[in-house]
């Protein structure tokens, strides 16, 4: 079997197999390593590698299309790839690919928790996991804030009523 390189969300460079856990993007945005939205976003075991997989394609896709006429616009100016985009760092890591890699966390983990909600739970164990898990709301409300920092929008909208 053939092996390629990839440039994960963290930055690591790693050479893998097509069919291990990386899924390949679209050339623009860094490729998904589904351990580490595994890790990351507290997502268990209980989960299959499939399942993550199909949840984090979705969610890659979803992002992507958010952030398409923003990607038009940084190609345009000459990125040929997200880490092209100028952005400020934090722990050697650019903040652009950190909020790409939270919203398709989040919209991952929403995902999953919408699809396993009441799967082989008593009354009372769903109630104890109600009060540790966040909502998948709330997982969607970060990762369109995730996606507005990155199109540098502020993430208050205002309505006079």
């Amino acid at each position: 079997m053939s092996t390629a390189q990839f440039e994960s969300v963290s930055g690591s460079i790693a050479n893998y197999k097509p069919d291990d856990r990386i899924i390949t993007n679209d050339g623009f945005f860094p490729n998904i390593d589904t351990a580490e939205i595994r890790s990351g976003f507290r997502v268990l075991d209980s989960i299959t590698a499939d399942r993550l997989r199909q949840a984090v394609i979705r969610s890659m896709i979803s992002v992507n299309q958010d952030l398409s006429s923003w990607k038009a616009a940084k190609i345009k100016d000459g990125a040929s790839k997200l880490s092209d985009v100028s952005s400020d760092q934090i722990d050697g890591q650019s903040i652009l690919k950190m909020q790409y890699f939270q919203a398709v966390g989040c919209y991952t983990r929403a995902d999953l928790i919408d699809s396993y909600r009441d799967v082989d739970r008593t009354h009372h164990g769903r109630h104890e996991t109600d009060d540790l898990e966040p909502a998948s709301g709330d997982l969607r409300r970060d990762a369109i804030h995730a996606i507005r920092d990155i199109l540098g929008k502020t993430r208050t909208t205002a309505v006079l009523i």
